[in-house]
């Protein structure tokens, strides 16, 4: 059980897919202007790194790699995201029709997410079981919706803030960036 909550953070924290591996980042940056908009895209977005990874790993480990098939896995991985970014949309659209409208080409984009992609294809070059890829997507996808809703907050708080003209919008949200990464740094000691 420890060794679950052990990837997990390492996965969420010291491994973060937005602010380490620099995943997603055109994402993150685009849905973080307002907080609802974060917790949707957060919410889609980690619904979509779970189906998606473990689909991708399942394929990867049953078929592609047991057939040597390995030069197809970005292909692959490609398609079922954008697959699975259709079903899930139509699925959330049933039942949230107003997000579904107001997000429609950033959850399109989202099909193609660098952070999907990259993280199927580290789970696939990684030397963990399975069960820990499993768990480790699940903590990748916590800990991207995490940075998500918090650079919303951050944002939120800087549009608020007395903030010279020249460090104003993109600047200063970079920078800001930077020092969340330093302090996600602080816990690599740690696990």
């Amino acid at each position: 059980m420890t060794e679950f909550i052990s990837i997990i953070l390492a996965a969420a924290l010291v491994n973060n897919l937005l602010l380490i591996e620099f995943l997603g980042v055109s994402t993150a940056l685009h849905a973080s202007k307002a907080m609802k908009q974060a917790i949707e895209i957060a919410l889609f977005t980690v619904l979509l790194l779970i189906s998606s990874c473990i689909c991708n790993l399942l394929i990867f480990h049953y078929l592609l790699d047991r057939f040597a098939l390995q030069y197809l896995q970005l292909i692959s991985f490609v398609s079922v995201n954008a697959i699975f970014a259709l079903l899930l949309a139509q699925q959330l659209a049933k039942y949230f029709p107003l997000s579904i409208g107001r997000h429609k080409l950033l959850i399109f984009v989202i099909g193609a997410n660098s952070a999907v992609i990259g993280l199927s294809i580290q789970l696939s070059e990684n030397n963990l079981s399975l069960l820990d890829n499993m768990i480790y997507t699940v903590g990748s996808a916590i800990g991207f919706a995490l940075i998500l809703i918090n650079l919303a907050a951050i944002r939120l708080r800087l549009d608020q803030s007395n903030i010279p003209r020249v460090f104003k919008g993109a600047a200063i949200t970079l920078i800001s960036c930077g020092l969340f990464t330093l302090s996600l740094l602080g816990f690599a000691g740690l696990v």
